[in-house]
C-alpha cells in the first residue's frame, strides 16, 4: 500500500531534522579549518546526497522512513536499482521539489522521475 501524503510529510520533517543536525555538524568541522562559503554549500550538498543514497540504496530507507515504516521501492514494488536511487536523490536537489507533492495527485517528482514510490510496511 502506497505511503500516505501525511506519513511522507513525516518522513521529509524527520529526515530535514537529521539532516540540519549533519550539517551542522560539518559545517562546524568545516568552518574551524576556514572554509570557503562554496566549500561549505559542497558539503552539505555531499552530506545530503550520501543519506539518502547510502539509507535508500543499502536500506531502502532513510531515518524517516524508518519511523513511520515505509520503504522505497521500483514501479514493480521491487528493490530499486542504484541508478533509481541516485536519480532520486538528484531530483530531490531541483528548485521547488518539495512543492510537487502538492501540485501532484500521487507522486513527488523525485518519484516520478525516478521511477519509485514510497509504500508502508504493516509487519
Amino acid at each position: 500500500m502506497e505511503a500516505s501524503k501525511t506519513r511522507r510529510l513525516i518522513n521529509w520533517l524527520i529526515d530535514d531534522v537529521v539532516i540540519l543536525l549533519a550539517l551542522a555538524m560539518v559545517v562546524r568541522l568545516i568552518s574551524d579549518a576556514e572554509a570557503t562559503q562554496w566549500q561549505l554549500r559542497l558539503a552539505s550538498l555531499g552530506a545530503l546526497f550520501l543519506y539518502y543514497v547510502s539509507g535508500e540504496f543499502f536500506f531502502q530507507r532513510s531515518l524517516g522512513k524508518l519511523l513511520t515504516r515505509t520503504i522505497v521501492v521500483n514501479k514493480r514494488d521491487e528493490r530499486p536499482s542504484l541508478t533509481a536511487i541516485v536519480l532520486r536523490t538528484v531530483c530531490r536537489f531541483i528548485p521547488l521539489e518539495p512543492l510537487s507533492m502538492l501540485l501532484n495527485t500521487k507522486y513527488a517528482w523525485h518519484d516520478r522521475l525516478s521511477g519509485t514510490k514510497v509504500v508502508f510496511i504493516n509487519y
